[in-house]
């Protein structure tokens, strides 16, 4: 026998930080561009500038992405890792507005093209 719950309305917010004080100018992904070795973890932050040259850190709001997917992936909290030889852009978007660091990975040993498995 299945006996229904009263049902009472709950409102729901889902926030990743306050709102942003004002209209973001830029987004200033640190570090800027690097060059690291593959098997390499890279900790990313993204900097919301506005318009009255104050900022803040948006790292864990920001929404990131990798433009070359073999060669280094990112996750939500802006942490990377170098995965193949090759270079890609970091990105971090927040309130529409992206900033961007290029990332050379290069290889662990002379002439490998892959990271070691694990």
């Amino acid at each position: 026998v299945i006996v229904p719950l009263a049902t009472n309305p709950v409102a729901l917010t889902v926030s990743s930080g306050p709102p942003l004080p004002a209209a973001v100018a830029q987004i200033v992904v640190l570090p800027g561009p690097t060059a690291r070795v593959a098997g390499d973890t890279i900790a990313y932050r993204a900097i919301a500038v506005f318009g009255d040259g104050t900022s803040q850190d948006v790292t864990l709001a920001a929404l990131w992405s990798t433009s070359a997917p073999a060669v280094a992936s990112v996750d939500a909290s802006g942490s990377a890792h170098a995965l193949h030889a090759g270079t890609t852009t970091i990105a971090a978007t927040t309130a529409g507005v992206t900033g961007q660091a290029a990332l050379t990975v290069k290889s662990a040993l002379p002439g490998e093209q892959s990271c070691p498995s694990r």
